[in-house]
């Protein structure tokens, strides 16, 4: 395992200055990373074995390991970031599998100094750049989102959500719906509704949009058309 973290390590360092020499950015670093310094300890600061040992199933270690493997490349990745004083920041890129959460933060760009948020598997990496220069489809959402077939669109973002991104809903407003969701009963029947972005601060808020805002699900659940269900999915202000 230690091998495998020095290796992802090592290709990620020559990745990097790659990725600054093809942007016309100097890749010269103010300092030399050191690869094997970053091996042997799991992302959250303890010893690797001891991460590995806490496996109960083969699924569980192989999750351990990709998590790992993939930390262990964003950290050089951030580390080598801290050693070019010419590099501003660095771009999202998604790859291919993400969950929507992740792909609705493709090409979104940070200070050097941001972390890197993440969640197990996540195969997201840094794109070091002054801006988004990268111009394909894992930096921009829409594009990513387009590249899949109808199948994995619905896996992704389900059903009802993907539905309503191909109707033309804002995915940001898609995903992260989901986190305030709840059941409510309107007209004697269930259904899902969210608080997200019903602040006065909120898109949905600014809208107009007051109480409980229909989730995308709902919405199309209850449309008696297409065209009704853009006039809903823009009442609700996931489109405008």
């Amino acid at each position: 395992m230690i091998g495998l973290q020095l290796a992802a390590a090592t290709e990620t360092l020559a990745a990097f200055e790659a990725m600054l020499a093809e942007q016309g950015i100097d890749p010269s670093p103010a300092a030399e990373v050191r690869p094997e310094a970053l091996v042997g300890v799991a992302s959250d600061g303890r010893d690797l074995g001891s991460l590995l040992q806490l496996a109960a199933t083969a699924a569980q270690f192989d999750m351990i390991v990709e998590t790992q493997l993939q930390d262990v490349a964003r950290q050089a990745a951030a580390v080598s970031l801290g050693t070019h004083p010419q590099v501003t920041g660095y771009v999202r890129m998604v790859n291919p599998g993400a969950c929507g959460r992740c792909v609705i933060l493709a090409g979104r760009w940070y200070r050097w100094s941001d972390g890197f948020q993440r969640h197990p598997r996540c195969a997201c990496r840094h794109i070091p750049a002054m801006e988004d220069a990268a111009g394909d489809f894992r930096t921009d959402p829409r594009e990513y989102f387009d590249s899949l077939t109808g199948a994995e669109q619905d896996a992704t973002f389900g059903k009802a959500g993907a539905e309503a991104i191909r109707l033309g809903a804002d995915m940001g407003q898609v995903v992260n719906a989901r986190r305030g969701m709840s059941t409510a009963q309107v007209s004697a029947r269930s259904v899902l509704v969210t608080s997200e972005g019903t602040s006065r601060a909120g898109v949905a808020g600014r809208s107009g949009v007051r109480g409980a805002r229909l989730m995308p699900e709902s919405i199309l659940a209850s449309a008696t058309s297409r065209d009704d269900a853009v006039r809903l999915l823009r009442e609700y202000a996931y489109i405008t």
